[in-house]
């Protein structure tokens, strides 16, 4: 099974790790965030519901991006920062080409209802490849 990295412990990176891991489908999620301890507090909440709920996915929560080498997807979520925002504009276009520089192989997804325009620009400006529907 794969890695995921969700970059992001806001409320949607947070949800995200949580119905993920509730799947058991994936063997280990790391949470991403500026804010460490939140990353590291909401995988931590996540994996001490896995024994009620019936899953053995992994968690962790770190500050590094560098957490996204390896993985088979990285999810561009929301920041824990109050109030939560989601990655967008230049910030959510500069995490997406650092994400994209150090994993070339994984699936890049943007989870936020706002970040069109980042990944507008990806494909634009980053010459990232987007996968069409169909």
């Amino acid at each position: 099974m794969a890695t995921v990295a969700v970059l992001g412990a806001g409320d949607i990176g947070g949800a995200l790790a949580r119905e993920l891991a509730a799947l058991d489908i994936v063997s280990r999620i790391v949470i991403v965030d500026d804010l460490a301890g939140v990353a590291a507090g909401k995988a931590l909440d996540v994996a001490q519901s896995a024994p009620v709920d019936g899953y053995h996915t992994t968690l962790s929560g770190t500050n590094d991006v560098a957490a996204v080498v390896g993985a088979a997807a990285i999810v561009i979520a929301d920041r824990a920062a109050q109030p939560a925002a989601e990655w967008i504009d230049e910030g959510g276009l500069a995490l997406l080409k650092r994400a994209a520089g150090l994993n070339q192989q994984a699936f890049i997804v943007c989870a936020g209802a706002r970040q069109a325009s980042i990944i507008e620009k990806g494909v634009n400006e980053a010459g990232l490849l987007r996968l069409q529907k169909g």
